[in-house]
Formats: structure tokens, sequence, C-alpha cells
């Protein structure tokens, strides 16, 4: 990996009847300080086509990714 290199964190995830598989977080009247608009999270029900959940459910993904320090 290289410092300030954009990378993809790709997890497949089943979860039989579940309507929401992963946390998320939204904005409401009592979290205005969620940003929403970073165009980094996406969902996939069968892989092949993606939508950012920023549009269609109106929320991000929590899911973080950490590395060791780059040099």
């Amino acid at each position: 990996m290289q410092k300030n290199n954009k990378y993809a964190v790709v997890v497949y995830i089943k979860t039989p009847n579940s309507v929401h598989p992963v946390a998320v977080e939204c904005k409401t009247d009592v979290t205005t300080d969620v940003v929403i608009d970073d165009g980094e999270g996406y969902i996939s029900a069968n892989g092949r086509s993606w939508e950012r959940v920023e549009e269609t459910q109106n929320c991000n993904i929590c899911l973080k990714f950490y590395t060791d320090d780059m040099e």
C-alpha cells in the first residue's frame, strides 16, 4: 500500500432475512454533524450492480479500515 492512495474495502455479508445487515449512520435532528455526502458507501444485493447508500438510503455505512503508519 502506498501513502495517499485510495483503496476499496469490499465485504461480503450473508444475512438471510435481515433488513439492515450492516451498521449505518444517518443524519437526524439530533445528529446534525453526520456527513453523508462523501460518496464512499456502496451496497449491492447481487455483487454486480452497486448503489450509493448516501443517495438510496440517506445514510453512511459504518465500516472502518485500519493500517499501520505509512512512511
